[in-house]
């Protein structure tokens, strides 16, 4: 029995609205109604049936994204591959929703440094760095606990205008000696960045000791060390301005005094502000009720620095350095 008289056969309540868009039920229908009499006519109703939806998802309106624009380089702590995907299920699952790019699971140290101060992102320059960090820990054995997860609208007023514009949830980490201690030794070894350290304005910089003058003195910051890569933003008299002045940069700098004290987390979501349909604290509750794996400490595994400019899916990672080797570091 071809499929056409099966249907003009059959009582076309039999078939499911949902089957198919309610294509074959819609059909079974107009069969019996005496619009549609053969198998061409089928054919011809199925097809345009086809290309109504086809419109009609062509005019549905895309699903609002974050728009936020990320700026210079970061220090993350990217945590052990046997550890993460609990939290990595829930960062892809959340960003599907979104319409969102994934990202991995990490903790971030510092963000948004200049890269003019770190060799323009030079990936030896900054695994050394890394590795120097790491060398002064007295303990490489970093675990990341949460306390709670936290549901965070952080709209683009927040923080002095600095906010991303986004619905931000994240785990709390409750800040241990050890990630306290790693965090200290990253603001030694790097740059302050945009929300450790604040900014204050500068004067166009006439020679090396003045660039160092403004950054401040007795500090760790010495041309010995050689973390700000300073002759790029060396003006001697008469000469040209320096590439790291160049391109509408701002002229200002991070003051290297401690700003705002630093929050450990895990983010699982950078959602549009509209976003409340699938992120909200109700969501947040229901996570940790139902996955409550996600509670557990993790281990953090590597020391990374990222590009991070640009939209999250232009994020990249230019090197990193491993905390431990022996896969058997237990929790």
């Amino acid at each position: 029995m071809s499929l056409f008289n099966k249907l003009a056969s059959d009582d076309p309540t039999t078939y499911a609205v949902g089957q198919d868009g309610g294509m074959m039920a819609d059909l079974a229908a107009a069969i019996a109604r005496g619009e549609v009499k053969d198998l061409s006519g089928a054919e011809d109703f199925v097809g345009k049936r086809g290309e109504n939806k086809e419109n009609e998802e062509e005019k549905a309106p895309a699903s609002p994204r974050m728009d936020y624009e990320f700026t210079g380089l970061s220090i993350w702590l990217e945590i052990d591959e046997e550890d993460e995907p609990p939290i990595q299920a829930l960062i892809d699952k959340y960003q599907g929703l979104g319409d969102e790019p994934r990202f991995p699971v990490h903790a971030t140290v510092l963000y948004s440094m200049d890269e003019a101060l770190l060799a323009d992102g030079d990936e030896d320059f900054l695994r050394n760095r890394l590795q120097l960090v790491v060398d002064s820990l007295p303990s490489k054995t970093i675990l990341l606990a949460p306390k709670r997860l936290v549901y965070f609208p952080y709209p683009k007023t927040a923080d002095n205008g600095n906010g991303f514009g986004c619905l931000m949830p994240f785990y709390l980490i409750k800040p241990s000696p050890t990630l306290v201690q790693l965090f200290e030794n990253c603001k030694d070894n790097f740059p302050p960045d945009e929300r450790h350290g604040g900014r204050v304005q500068i004067r166009r910089v006439k020679s090396e000791n003045s660039l160092l003058d403004l950054i401040g003195e007795g500090t760790k910051w010495t041309t010995h060390s050689k973390p700000l890569n300073p002759k790029r933003f060396v003006q001697e008299k008469g000469a040209s301005t320096p590439r790291g002045l160049r391109r509408g940069r701002s002229g200002s700098f991070h003051s290297l005094s401690t700003g705002k004290a630093y929050t450990p987390h895990l983010s699982i979501a950078y959602l549009d502000m509209s976003r409340t349909d699938i992120m909200n604290e109700s969501v947040c509750e229901n996570i940790v009720k139902e996955h409550p794996e996600t509670m557990k400490p993790v281990r953090a595994k590597y020391l990374s620095a990222w590009w991070t400019k640009g939209k999250v899916e232009d994020w990249s990672r230019i090197c990193r350095v491993a905390l431990y080797e022996d896969k058997n570091v237990n929790l």
